[in-house]
């Protein structure tokens, strides 16, 4: 037999079917002029006002960037079990990949070799 938690979360001061005022949307839109904003589109205006949204067709792209290098995938069955994310700059992981690369290490041995020499460098154990 289950026995029931009880709730953690008291909604008892929440109103309850109460109804939601109504938005100006005028007075919105003018506040929102007065800041420098702008509508993404125009038709939206509830006074009219503007036009509706350009059509972009289907050969505009997005402004260009540095093609990413895709790199080769990279399989290992060695044991390791913990995996780390994070983010570091191109130029850092073009850095990482040669030296794995000429050395025919896996990432996680360049990994663990860098953080072995870090060690030694910096660290008291």
């Amino acid at each position: 037999m289950m026995s029931k938690r009880p709730s953690m979360l008291n909604l008892s001061d929440f109103p309850v079917g109460q109804p939601v005022k109504p938005v100006n949307i005028a007075a919105v839109e003018e506040a929102a002029e007065r800041q420098g904003f702008s509508a993404r589109d125009q038709a939206v205006r509830a006074d009219g006002a503007g036009e509706a949204a350009p059509e972009v067709s289907a050969d505009v792209q997005a402004p260009s960037q540095p093609p990413r290098s895709r790199r080769e995938k990279r399989t290992y069955r060695t044991g390791r079990t913990e995996s780390w994310s994070v983010k570091a700059s191109p130029e850092t992981l073009d850095v990482l990949y040669r030296v794995i690369e000429q050395n025919g290490w896996s990432v996680a041995e360049g990994f663990e070799r860098a953080v072995a020499a870090f060690d030694a460098a910096h660290g008291k154990g």
